[in-house]
């Protein structure tokens, strides 16, 4: 099991703004330390625009009104609204709707090829980073950094073999389960018994171990939480979550299982969307700064970063559009005092680091 922080750390300090320093000066300085650090969001679906749809994310979405139900879904996430923001890595997950015909491989495999189809359309403006120190290389090719992911362990068919062929294609996560309960892990959210990890999840945990693909458990029952943490020899991480300090769902994370993530070595993504950070439908960048605060309390500023899950359909905080408003995210940890070093942890360099643990 990978080292970690064995003691809870205070949060940072609210430093005083100095008396010289306005309003102006300070968001200058934030939207400068924003320029100069790697943005980067480990858990977006834009692929089930590209996938489903055919949506060509590199032109822009399709400008959906904001009363649209479908914008939450379809127009969060692409290469112009990414590059206003600042975005240098994008974090796009392979997720494959529920089908009674199942064949949930083939259909992997299927959303897999539409994700190489938008890269190779637009290589010009994107790469895949297959591992962390590809992101350094192809932002300084003036491109952003595309990595994949997949969400929900039904997309393995029910073949572990399946692992291998992820791992070559570049996925460096998988979601051990989503809503509902399958053959690898009890799901939170599913009315059914939580039988915690499977004898084949558990297998399918030390399989990613070997092949260094995370085993993310944002959705995962807390039985299979404790199983995961048990077990771990690996970093794991919560792509993305709520925390249940301030949203007390099954759905959410708790302080208890922050701190055994923390002390796998792995981390905590934060899911940008009002229930999820405040536990109510009105929230906006204040409530991701008092979640970071939080895990920040608990295990340290080298635990937390931020996993949107922008296109699934939640909605974004008050305040925000979509990617293109994540300088306020920076502002609003200036203005809270924390530190550009703690910013670029926060934003990119856990997550990289987590990544470099498991050989990627």
């Amino acid at each position: 099991m990978t080292a970690a922080a064995t003691a809870p750390a205070a949060p940072p300090p609210v430093l005083a703004r100095a008396p010289a320093e306005s309003d102006d000066a300070l968001r200058a300085r934030a939207l400068a330390i924003h320029r100069r650090t790697c943005i980067a969001d480990i858990h977006t679906h834009g692929l089930l625009g590209i996938g489903y749809l055919g949506l060509d994310l590199g032109r822009g979405g399709p400008g959906l009104s904001r009363r649209n139900p479908l914008r939450n879904i379809l127009d969060l996430v692409d290469l112009p609204r990414a590059r206003e923001g600042g975005v240098k890595a994008l974090v796009f997950v392979s997720y494959v709707l529920p089908s009674p015909l199942k064949r949930y491989d083939e259909k992997t495999k299927r959303m897999v090829a539409a994700f190489r189809r938008f890269l190779a359309r637009h290589e010009g403006r994107i790469e895949q980073a297959f591992a962390a120190d590809d992101v350094a290389r192809i932002n300084a090719g003036g491109k952003i950094a595309a990595i994949l992911a997949v969400e929900g362990g039904h997309a393995l068919g029910g073949r572990l073999a399946m692992l291998e062929w992820l791992r070559e294609a570049g996925a460096v996560y998988l979601t051990l389960t989503h809503f509902v309960n399958n053959d690898l892990s009890a799901s939170a959210t599913h009315p059914g018994r939580d039988y915690g990890l499977t004898p084949r999840g558990r297998e399918a945990l030390r399989e990613m171990e070997r092949l260094g693909i995370l085993a993310d458990l944002s959705h995962s029952s807390r039985r299979a939480k404790r199983d995961a943490f048990r077990l771990a020899r690996a970093p794991l991480i919560c792509s993305h979550t709520g925390l249940r300090r301030f949203w007390g769902a099954a759905r959410a994370t708790g302080d208890d299982e922050v701190r055994a993530v923390a002390a796998t070595g792995g981390l905590v993504g934060l899911l940008l969307s009002p229930v999820f950070l405040a536990g109510r439908t009105r929230a906006g960048v204040e409530a991701i700064v008092a979640n970071v605060d939080h895990i920040c309390s608990l295990v340290g500023a080298d635990h937390v970063c931020i996993g949107s899950d922008f296109d699934s359909g939640l909605p974004p905080p008050d305040g925000m559009r979509d990617l293109r408003d994540y300088p306020e995210i920076t502002v609003a940890l200036v203005r809270r005092g924390y530190d550009e070093e703690t910013i670029a942890k926060i934003w990119s360099g856990n997550f990289f680091r987590v990544l470099r643990a498991v050989g990627r």
